[in-house]
């Protein structure tokens, strides 16, 4: 009990970590925006960034301490557990934006055209890899799928919601890459047509859209990745269980070794008696041998 009271208190702790830098680099993104047009000083940006983290934490801090102390199950909480996925990809496309966003003109239209063809060459690998994703992520969906019984127990049935919320949570998430893989195709559309054939007068807008549709390649194609392995990375961890060498293996090969020495060690003065004839030194032999290969230590 004692291990799991400090497992559980070490991933909220990590989890109040993460939450915090996401938090952190979420704010520094945005407020940078303020800090290129010259409205926020640099001492501010940080001291914002900081803040805005801060309080990010505290806010959830107090919805974790009022969750656990009611040790009930709410309609916000569920609300929020069914929309992470949501919040993440809202999160990721809002982080790209407020990235991509500049002040200044620093590409010229040849380089801006360079760009959107690479960008191109990433969807159309990010397509190939999203091939590979569907196959892969539809047959580990369909595997951890919980299944409903007709003669369900109230614990069952408590378990079995418990299941499907987690199910919902962790499919739609990987199923989100397919709307940031849409986002991105509709982004890089736009700024092919901006860049080749409509003639914006504002060049900074250009740029803006061209480097927000280069960051979402990026993303798309990592995120693609990301989410291959991690059926992947589940078959691995079944195939290898179990078949790591502990040291009882290696006591248990050093017991083995040992009884085959004194077995040879044995055939071998067996083999020196002159006073039992050949049959009977073979059927001694066999005995030794039929009792090792029987041990019932295997």
């Amino acid at each position: 009990m004692e291990k799991i009271k400090f497992k559980t208190i070490l991933l909220k702790f990590l989890l109040i970590i993460v939450i915090f830098v996401m938090a952190f680099f979420y704010s520094f993104a945005f407020l940078n925006i303020f800090h290129k047009l010259n409205i926020l000083s640099d001492n501010k940006l940080l001291w914002g960034s900081l803040g805005i983290a801060i309080l990010v934490i505290i806010i959830v801090y107090v919805y974790m301490f009022i969750n656990i102390k009611s040790n009930k199950k709410t309609r916000f909480g569920n609300w929020v557990t069914q929309n992470t996925y949501r919040f993440i990809l809202y999160y990721v496309i809002s982080y790209i934006f407020f990235v991509s966003f500049r002040v200044e003109v620093t590409y010229d239209v040849s380089e801006l055209k360079n760009i959107i063809s690479l960008c191109w060459t990433i969807l159309s690998i990010s397509i190939t890899i999203f091939l590979v994703w569907n196959v892969l992520i539809l047959q580990y969906l369909k595997k951890k799928q919980p299944q409903k019984n007709k003669n369900m127990g109230s614990i069952q049935k408590y378990i079995y919601i418990d299941q499907k919320r987690k199910f919902f949570d962790s499919a739609s998430t990987l199923f989100s890459t397919i709307t940031l893989l849409t986002i991105n195709l509709f982004a890089l559309a736009i700024s092919t047509s901006i860049v080749h054939i409509v003639n914006v007068e504002v060049p900074v807008l250009k740029q803006n859209i061209v480097l927000l549709s280069f960051y979402l390649s990026i993303n798309t194609i990592f995120q693609l990745f990301i989410d291959i392995l991690v059926p992947l990375t589940e078959e691995k961890k079944l195939i290898l269980k179990d078949m790591k060498a502990t040291a009882e293996d290696v006591n248990l090969q050093n017991e083995i070794d040992d009884k085959l020495e004194k077995t040879e060690i044995a055939i071998k003065e067996i083999e020196k008696l002159n006073n039992i004839d050949a049959e009977q030194k073979n059927k001694i032999i066999r005995e030794l041998l039929s009792d090792f290969m029987e041990d019932k230590g295997w």
